[in-house]
C-alpha cells in the first residue's frame, strides 16, 4: 500500500486504527496490567519476539516457488491470551510485530500503524469470545473434567478455542483485504479471491496451532488437579502440529518432483521464446529495446496485482512475444522513416490478429494468445482486432496494453521526439475508462512510484499530434 491513498482507502485505514486503539483502551480498563506478575512480562516479550521471527513456509500452487510464509507470533498471541488474558497478548503482540517490522525495510507510517491497529482488533474481539468461553464454564474448572459433565462443557472449549484460531485468521485475512482491495480499487470477486487465497493455505496450520494450544492450556489448567487427568486430551492434541508437519513434508517432496519436470519444460519453452524474440528485433529496429521494456512494466504491474508467479511466467512471455506478429509486415512499412499513409496504418494494424495466429500453433497457454492478439483493445470497445469491450479483454492483454502505450508514447519515432514521464502520466490518466482498465492503470502508477527505474528519462516537449493504436 504505498503511494497516494484513495479516500475510501484512507477512510478504512482510518477507522481501522481508531477501532483497534478504542479496542487497546478497553482490554487495559478491563484486565489492567498492574494485576500481574511483573516476571511474566519479559519472559512473553521474548517469546513473541521470537515467535514473530519464525517463519513457515506452506506448499502451495504447482510448484513449490508459489508458496505462503507464515509467521508462528499468533501462536504466542493466542497462548498468551488463553493463559494470561487480553492485556498480556497485547504484550506478546507487540513484541512480536516489533521483531517482524525490524526485519523487514522501512514502512510507510499509516502501514505500519494500520498493522498494529488491525492486530490489537482482532485481540480485542478474541478477548470478547473469550469471555464468551468463561460465561460458559467456571474458570477455576476450565478444561478440568472430574466429572461426565465436565468433560462435555471441556470439549466445548475445545472447540471453541480452536475455532478461536481460526477466527484469528479470519480476521487478519478480511481486515488486510478490505485494505488492499481499497487501495487498489479491485472489483468484489477480485477482493473475494484475494480473502480465499489468503486463508486456504494457512487454515491447516491455523487448526494445527489451535490444537496443540488446546493441549497446553488443558495441561496447564490441570496439573493442580492430578497430572492423570491431563493425559488423555493432551495425547490427542499435542500430536496434531507433527501430523501437520509430517503432512506438510509429504507435499513438498511431490512438489519437488514437480518442480523438477516443470524445470525441464520450461526450458524448452524459454529457448523457444527465446529464439521467436530475435525473429522479431532482427525484423523491427525499435522493437528491439520496446519488448525488453515492455516485458519489464508489465511484470512490475503484474507483482502490483499479486498474481501467481505461474501467472506471471505466463504474462512475461506474453509481452514478449507481443509484436511477434511484426514478422509477417513488409519491412517497407515497418521501417518507414516518415508517417504512415491510412492504407499503411491499416496494414501496421494486422499485426495482432496475425500474431496469434502465428503462435496457434504452438502449445502456448491460451493467455498468451490472449495477450498478443488482444493488447491494441480499448477499454470502451474501440480497438482492434475485435473491438472487445470492459472485461471482455483477456488480463493479460490489458496489463500489456498500458506497458506498449507508455514505452510507444515515452520513445523516440521517426516522426516524432518522446514524450517525458510527466506529460505521458497525464495524458494516460485521461485514458483511464476509455483505453485502460481502472485497477491495471492504478497498479501501473503503483508500479512506477515503487521503481523509478521504469520510468522514462524523456526530456518534457510539446509533441505533435500522433496515433497511438500502433
Amino acid at each position: 500500500m504505498k503511494g497516494r491513498l484513495p479516500r475510501r482507502a484512507a477512510a478504512y485505514i482510518v477507522t481501522t486504527i481508531l477501532l483497534g486503539s478504542v479496542g487497546v483502551v478497553d482490554i487495559l480498563l478491563r484486565y489492567p496490567l498492574s494485576k500481574q506478575s511483573p516476571i511474566i512480562f519479559p519472559i512473553v516479550c521474548l517469546i513473541g519476539a521470537f515467535a514473530g521471527k519464525q517463519k513457515v513456509t506452506l506448499a502451495s500452487g504447482k510448484t513449490s516457488n508459489n508458496s505462503v510464509r507464515i509467521s508462528l507470533g499468533f501462536i504466542a498471541d493466542l497462548l498468551t491470551l488463553f493463559l494470561f488474558g487480553p492485556s498480556v497478548a497485547l504484550v506478546s503482540f507487540l513484541s512480536s510485530m516489533f521483531s517482524t517490522l525490524v526485519a523487514r525495510q522501512k514502512s510507510p507510517l499509516y502501514q505500519t500503524a494500520f498493522n498494529l491497529s488491525s492486530m490489537s482488533l482482532t485481540i480485542w474481539i478474541l478477548s470478547k469470545c473469550l469471555l464468551l468461553i468463561e460465561t460458559l464454564t467456571s474458570h477455576d474448572q476450565f478444561f478440568v473434567a472430574r466429572t461426565p459433565e465436565a468433560v462435555v462443557t471441556a470439549l466445548l472449549s475445545t472447540l471453541m478455542i480452536v475455532l478461536m484460531a481460526m477466527l484469528h485468521l479470519l480476521l487478519n485475512a478480511a481486515l488486510v483485504t478490505g485494505a488492499v482491495s481499497l487501495s487498489m480499487g479491485w472489483t468484489r470477486k477480485k477482493s473475494a479471491d484475494f480473502f480465499y487465497n489468503n486463508t486456504l493455505w494457512p487454515a491447516p496450520t491455523y487448526i494445527a496451532a489451535g490444537c496443540f494450544m488446546v493441549g497446553v492450556v488443558w495441561l496447564a489448567h490441570n496439573i493442580s488437579a492430578g497430572f492423570y487427568n491431563a493425559i488423555p486430551l493432551g495425547l490427542v492434541m499435542l500430536p496434531q502440529p507433527l501430523l501437520y508437519l509430517y503432512n506438510l513434508r509429504l507435499h513438498r517432496e511431490r512438489d519437488e518432483e514437480k518442480e523438477k519436470r516443470f524445470e525441464e519444460l520450461e526450458s524448452l519453452y524459454s529457448s523457444m521464446v527465446q529464439t521467436m524474440g530475435r525473429a522479431i528485433e532482427a525484423k523491427d529496429r525499435y522493437t528491439q529495446e520496446h519488448i525488453s521494456r515492455v516485458v519489464a512494466m508489465s511484470l512490475a504491474i503484474g507483482r502490483r496485482l499479486m498474481l501467481s508467479e505461474e501467472k506471471l511466467r505466463t504474462l512475461e512471455v506474453g509481452a514478449a512475444l507481443h509484436d511477434i506478429g511484426k514478422i509477417a509486415i513488409p519491412d517497407t512499412v515497418l521501417n518507414k522513416p516518415g508517417r504512415l499513409t491510412d492504407e499503411e496504418f491499416e496494414l501496421i494494424k494486422e499485426h495482432a490478429a496475425l500474431g496469434s495466429e502465428i503462435l496457434q500453433p504452438v502449445p502456448f497457454p491460451p493467455e498468451v494468445l490472449g495477450a498478443v492478439r488482444h493488447h491494441h483493445e480499448k477499454w470502451d470497445g474501440t480497438g482492434y482486432p475485435d473491438r472487445l469491450i470492459g472485461e471482455q479483454i483477456p488480463l493479460m492483454a490489458r496489463i500489456v496494453a498500458v506497458a506498449d502505450v507508455y514505452d510507444a508514447l515515452t520513445s523516440d519515432r521517426p516522426y516524432r521526439a518522446a514524450w517525458s514521464h510527466e506529460k505521458t502520466m497525464k495524458f494516460m490518466r485521461s485514458q483511464v475508462g476509455v483505453h485502460f482498465n481502472t485497477e491495471i492503470f492504478a497498479a501501473f502508477e503503483h508500479a512506477m512510484e515503487d521503481d523509478p527505474q521504469l520510468r522514462s528519462t524523456a526530456e518534457d516537449i510539446e509533441p505533435p499530434a500522433l496515433r497511438l493504436a500502433a
